[in-house]
């Protein structure tokens, strides 16, 4: 590390917070760096030292909710029908629609954000619920067809600027009991 102070690693996160914040209500385009740095109470010369480029911070912060996402759904549920129910909770509590449509809505950078959305977001949490589905001995089939559609739900929501529908997810967690 360089001279001066140690990177204040809650600064990190403050500012992640404070960018998917931004990013959820404005969308990519119309995220200002001075804005994060105003919500998350830093100034901006400390998000360019942590971030370099706009483009950066929408990636980490595309990154930390990804990562965020798999710990929310770290712990064991009962069974098929609590595991969707938790799935479709933690995306909703981490407001995964709202950065997604916001980091998706556009701009110079919208295919290589949208590109790091399906690498760090939607396939890693396809490729859990699939293996939490076949723990609960969900038929592969089965688990394969829960996740498309509610993947397919996220996106269609994201895409279409509306709330996900709760019937979808209701849908197969009835499917499930």
């Amino acid at each position: 590390m360089g001279p001066g102070r140690p990177r204040a690693l809650s600064k990190d996160a403050e500012v992640l917070r404070a960018a998917a914040a931004r990013l959820a209500e404005d969308g990519y385009v119309g995220m200002s760096v001075g804005d994060v740095a105003r919500l998350a109470q830093v100034s901006k010369p400390t998000i360019y030292l942590r971030f370099s480029t706009k483009q950066r911070l929408a990636l980490a912060v595309i990154a930390d909710l990804g990562q965020r996402l798999l710990q929310a759904m770290s712990g064991e549920a009962r069974n098929a029908a609590t595991l969707l129910a938790e799935s479709a909770n933690a995306a909703r509590g981490l407001q995964v629609i709202e950065v997604l449509r916001g980091a998706s809505c556009g701009g110079p950078d919208a295919e290589i954000l949208t590109s790091a959305i399906s690498q760090q977001v939607l396939e890693p949490w396809s490729a859990l619920l699939k293996r939490k589905l076949a723990a609960h001995g969900i038929p592969e089939d089965t688990s394969n067809m829960m996740v498309t559609t509610i993947l397919g739900e996220i996106v269609r929501s994201a895409l279409e600027r509306r709330p996900t529908s709760p019937d979808v997810i209701d849908w197969l967690i009835s499917k499930e009991q």
